[in-house]
């Protein structure tokens, strides 16, 4: 059978500080990079959608379908019927 050994190591109160201050000077570093790429990034989306939404009004309408729904999309289509083969392991092998 084998024994854990616990071993418990007394730290510093000074290293705790100064962990502590790294700590919170890492997360303020990932705040000013957070808001400074919102800062970028939030004007180029919103000139880019207000663009978007510019050039979607000169575009012409879509057609209606028969029921005068534009949502409607027609199409064609036929069936084809395939043969119908036993479903199971092959005879000839």
């Amino acid at each position: 059978m084998s024994q854990f050994r616990i071993r418990i190591v007394r730290i510093p109160r000074w290293q705790l500080f100064l962990i502590g201050a790294f700590v919170i000077a890492l997360l303020a570093t990932l705040f000013v990079l957070a808001v400074g790429a919102f800062i970028v990034i939030f004007p180029i989306v919103l000139i880019a959608g207000a663009l978007a939404y510019l050039f979607a009004v000169f575009r012409s309408p879509a057609r209606p379908g028969r029921d005068g729904d534009p949502r409607t999309i027609e199409t064609e289509y036929r069936e084809i019927e395939a043969e119908r083969k036993p479903i199971g392991r092959d005879k000839n092998r």
